[in-house]
C-alpha cells in the first residue's frame, strides 16, 4: 500500500507542479502584455486629457461669442428703435408734407399691418424697399 500511496503522493505532486507552472506563466505573460499596454494606455490618456483641455477652451470661447453676440443685439436692438421713432415720424409728416409724403411713397414706408394708404393703430414700423426687376422662368407644363 506504500508503494500506491507514494505513486498517488507523485502524482498529487506532479499535478500541483504543472498547475503552479501554468500560474507562475500566466501571470508573466499578463505583466508582460501590461508592460508592452503601458505606453498606449498613457499615450490614450495624453490624448484624453488634450481633447478635455480644447472643450474647455472652446467652451470658454463660445462663452465671450455669446457675450459679443448679446452686445451687438442689444446695439441692433437700440438702433432699430432709433429708425423705427424716424420713421414714424416720417409717416406723421407725411400726413402734412408733400416731400416726406413722396418719400414715404417711393420707398413704401408703412406702419405695420397697416395698408397702403389707411390709418393704422400699430406703433410699429417696417421699410420696404421699392421692388427690383425680377425675372421669372417660365415653368413647363407638366403632361398628365
Amino acid at each position: 500500500m506504500t508503494e500506491s500511496t507514494n505513486k498517488e503522493d507523485k502524482g498529487h505532486s506532479i499535478a500541483i507542479a504543472v498547475l503552479a507552472v501554468a500560474g507562475i506563466f500566466l501571470v508573466g505573460g499578463q505583466i508582460r502584455v501590461a508592460s508592452i499596454e503601458k505606453p498606449v494606455l498613457e499615450s490614450q490618456l495624453n490624448a484624453a486629457a488634450q481633447r478635455l483641455t480644447a472643450t474647455k477652451t472652446a467652451e470658454v470661447q463660445a462663452d465671450d461669442a455669446i457675450q459679443k453676440r448679446e452686445e451687438q443685439i442689444k446695439t441692433l436692438t437700440e438702433t432699430e428703435s432709433k429708425y423705427a421713432a424716424l420713421l414714424t415720424e416720417l409717416i406723421d409728416l407725411s400726413k402734412t408734407d408733400a416731400d416726406a409724403r413722396a418719400i414715404t411713397q417711393k420707398w413704401k414706408i408703412q406702419q405695420q399691418g397697416q395698408p397702403s394708404g389707411g390709418p393704422s393703430t400699430e406703433p410699429s414700423v417696417s421699410e420696404v424697399k421699392p421692388p427690383k426687376a425680377q425675372t421669372t422662368v417660365p415653368q413647363k407644363a407638366k403632361a398628365p
